[in-house]
């Protein structure tokens, strides 16, 4: 077996590359074990490097050192090869997908992945790329594309000053994005807020967009929040952070006629003008996205503390 390291060393606190390495190095120390570790210098360089693994047609075992985005970058490049399975040491300032399963700290030893149990979870095809998490649009996707940009503009006050800003720019902008939907076959338009297509429970950092999403159902789980007055906003997507808008299946009392709820298997959304959407973390433009769930696709990593 081989065992592969994807360190992107700009996740999370950047004074973590070398401590990484070093634990890496110091739990292989002795044994016999295949290992390498692996840095990425540019954006995507973790999928080019997942890819050029999988390709070489060995088994291996390759953990991903960052955030859900880097996450994101491995899956996308082991697309199609089974002789890879895919786990993460959770690194970056979210790692949502990994609470599916366990807590971060469940995650946070390098060496799991040697001894690891394997589950076979669904993946979205977007367009031509992929999401393991969840896609969304909209005002969340908004506010994430803003971050990076209050980050390079001030890198000292950190990411929750960006944040904070990201969200006083957006709330600024006039909301709401008016798109065509199909849901299997079920077509509609709306003004949204925000729409979120998901595969696990929570992104952003805690938003419990999907609270009944399963990795392993082959569905996906469709949430919009149609555009409301501002100053509604905060209210909702406090309750909407806390998975509070959806009950045993189905949309809560309090939040009929501002969201919708369904499984699913494909979505098509169309915009008439290129619109934000977000792949787990990463964002991107598009006027047309077709959303679908692709069975079983990935052989995720599991520690043995965890109950699953």
């Amino acid at each position: 077996m081989r065992y592969s390291y994807i360190i992107n060393p700009i996740a999370g606190q950047r004074d973590n590359l070398e401590k990484n390495i070093k634990s890496i190095e110091e739990h292989f120390c002795g044994s016999d074990d295949e290992y390498e570790i692996y840095v990425t210098e540019y954006p995507k360089h973790a999928k080019i490097i997942a890819n050029e693994i999988a390709k070489s047609g060995e088994k291996a075992r390759i953990c991903a050192v960052g955030g859900d985005g880097t996450l994101n970058e491995v899956v996308s490049g082991i697309v199609g090869y089974d002789n890879v399975e895919v786990g993460v040491y959770p690194d970056g300032s979210g790692n949502d997908f990994i609470k599916m399963f366990g807590e971060r700290k469940d995650f946070r030893d390098v060496g799991y992945i040697r001894s690891a149990k394997t589950h076979e979870v669904d993946l979205i095809g977007i367009n031509d790329d992929y999401c393991i998490n969840i896609f969304s649009l909209g005002l969340d996707a908004d506010i994430a594309s803003d971050i990076p940009r209050f980050r390079r503009l001030i890198p000292a006050l950190g990411g929750k000053f960006a944040y904070t800003m990201s969200i006083v720019k957006n709330l600024f902008k006039k909301l709401g994005k008016r798109i065509r939907i199909d849901i299997d076959g079920e077509k509609m338009e709306l003004n949204c807020l925000l729409m979120a297509v998901a595969n696990g429970k929570i992104y952003g950092g805690g938003y419990c967009a999907a609270p009944e999403a399963d990795v392993d159902d082959g569905l996906l789980d469709v949430i919009t929040v149609k555009n409301i007055p501002k100053f509604k906003i905060a209210s909702v997507i406090s309750k909407y952070k806390k998975g509070e808008h959806i009950v045993k299946s189905a949309v809560a009392d309090k939040f009929k006629g501002i969201v919708e709820y369904r499984k699913a298997r494909n979505v098509l959304i169309e915009s008439k003008e290129k619109i934000i959407i977000n792949l787990d973390g990463e964002s991107m433009f598009a006027d047309s996205v077709n959303v679908r769930v692709i069975p079983k696709k990935i052989k995720f990593l599991i520690p043995h503390v965890c109950g699953c």
